[in-house]
């Protein structure tokens, strides 16, 4: 698995049973097979794992327990050898319920470092924002989950709601969108070192993606154990991440619409490789630059309007894109404006398409049928059509049909 060689797998902790069932099943959707072990007894000895799996799953009853107990449970079962051997998930509700404070500081007093704690499922409409948990676009305390009879909630902020019962003072770092999505690759980098739990504002899936991210590579970037902790979706997005096996596509970016603006900036935020193009350059150096990188490539122009040269740059970004292509296997095309979508083809002489499936409306996903190239799929996109993180899905989708 990508971004593991400090670990020979995962395991994962879940708080009660459907929650440990909820992680096997999305694994399953990714194509791993992992084991799931009802844990009904305080354990006498520490575990072992009688069936060897990347990702070995233990369902516990620790929900609503006290935090003596809870700290006794996973004493027990948590050895320091198997902390150091596997990355560590604790799947707790997404609505905030149970004792999160006693198992989060539990976790912590075994030797984790630090935790990121996420109980965002932007699909559910289960939020961050400013620290605050939100469902259905109303606080948590403003919900009927507030009113669980065994965790009632008087608050929504989550920090609050850790330290309520946390056996003793916490370090939290709350990361607020703004910082998440213009925050450096090393953000959390630099948290985990005086932060013992991190909290992040979510509310879309590719704000969870970034913290994926952001955390994977404070794991590999620094010597602090780190864990994670929260909902089925954030598991989902670090597995899907650990098991990214992403093919090379070329992106080609010839309109100044703000909404591909702001695709392009998504995608650089999320540490996707972008070089931009402008008639003053050498063309012969860019060329060579750009084929420097064995990754996907977004190319894209400058934001200004460059009066009286919109001719000469698509001309440009076809001559580009058809020397690019010609060089390099490139798994999937991507091709941004009608003009310089028109001006790739033509110069590539792609006479046959079949479409397959509509990315998002208006953005539909093509097989190459002509034999003249060995690009397999091709978008197209319209300036002003797709979501921020466009280029993230169509990078996701391609990798997917390899």
């Amino acid at each position: 698995m990508r971004y593991l060689d400090k670990f020979s797998g995962v395991l994962a902790i879940a708080d009660d049973l459907t929650g440990a069932l909820d992680l096997a099943s999305m694994s399953l959707g990714l194509g791993i097979k992992p084991f799931v072990y009802n844990l009904f007894h305080l354990p006498t000895t520490r575990f072992s794992f009688p069936f060897p799996s990347e990702l070995q799953i233990l369902a516990t009853n620790l929900r609503y327990k006290p935090s003596w107990e809870i700290r006794e449970f996973l004493s027990t079962l948590l050895s320091e050898a198997l902390l150091k051997d596997r990355l560590l998930f604790l799947k707790l509700d997404s609505t905030a319920r149970g004792n999160l404070g006693a198992l989060i500081t539990a976790l912590l007093d075994l030797g984790i470092d630090s935790i990121v704690y996420s109980p965002a499922s932007p699909r559910l409409r289960r939020t961050v924002e400013g620290g605050v948990l939100y469902i259905d676009g109303s606080k948590l305390e403003e919900t009927h989950f507030a009113r669980d009879p065994l965790s009632p909630r008087n608050t929504s902020r989550l920090l609050e709601i850790i330290t309520s019962s946390a056996s003793r003072p916490l370090k939290i770092r709350e990361v607020h969108e703004r910082e998440l999505l213009k925050g450096k690759k090393n953000l959390f980098a630099e948290a985990v070192l005086d932060a013992e739990v991190i909290i992040p504002d979510v509310r879309e899936d590719f704000h969870l993606e970034r913290v994926v991210e952001l955390s994977l590579y404070a794991l590999r970037a620094t010597e602090r154990r780190i864990a994670f902790a929260g909902s089925s979706a954030f598991f989902k997005a670090i597995m899907k991440a650990l098991h990214s096996k992403e093919s090379k596509v070329l992106f080609i970016m010839g309109s100044l619409n703000p909404i591909t603006r702001e695709q392009v900036e998504t995608w650089k935020v999320f540490g996707g490789r972008a070089l931009e193009y402008s008639p003053e350059m050498d063309l012969e150096s860019f060329i060579s630059h750009a084929l420097s990188f064995h990754e996907s490539i977004v190319i894209y122009t400058p934001d200004k309007q460059l009066q009286g040269k919109e001719l000469e740059i698509t001309r440009k970004l076809g001559e580009i894109g058809e020397r690019l292509i010609t060089a390099r296997d490139w798994d999937g095309l991507f091709l941004c404006g009608g003009e310089v979508a028109w001006e790739v083809l033509r110069r590539m002489n792609i006479s046959y398409q079949k479409p397959l499936i509509p990315i998002e409306p208006g953005i539909p996903l093509t097989q190459v049928m002509s034999p003249e190239t060995t690009v397999k799929y091709i978008v197209t996109k319209p300036g002003g059509f797709g979501s921020p993180d466009i280029l993230l899905k169509a990078q996701d989708i391609i990798s997917s049909l390899r």
